[in-house]
């Protein structure tokens, strides 16, 4: 039981840091004006999660769903795909890189 509440716990941390980094993103590219606009965040990672995508086409339906929902904040589409472009360099290939570049390499061959 504590094990699960402690993974639940670190579930939502994880989570609330996603939507606070796409929300500073946004806030950086002056698509998001206040803190109101986490709804919407939230509806965002939702709505990707839910939806089944392909590693290849991933970041385009990421941008797709993205400019369907924070067009209705601002009309800066360059802004909203910059975005969800930054976040997901940081959050999902640069950790898959820096994890390539440091996997032990067997020579013994």
């Amino acid at each position: 039981m504590r094990r699960t509440v402690k993974v639940g716990g670190l579930t939502i941390l994880r989570y609330a840091i996603y939507n606070f980094q796409l929300w500073l993103m946004l806030w950086f590219f002056d698509i998001s004006t206040g803190l109101s606009d986490l709804g919407l965040i939230m509806t965002y990672y939702a709505a990707i999660t839910l939806l089944p995508t392909m590693a290849v086409a991933d970041l385009g339906i990421r941008s797709s769903i993205a400019l369907f929902l924070f067009s209705m904040l601002s009309p800066n589409s360059a802004g909203i795909v910059a975005s969800v472009f930054l976040i997901w360099v940081i959050n999902l290939a640069l950790p898959s890189i820096v994890a390539a570049l440091l996997q032990p390499r067997d020579d013994s061959q």
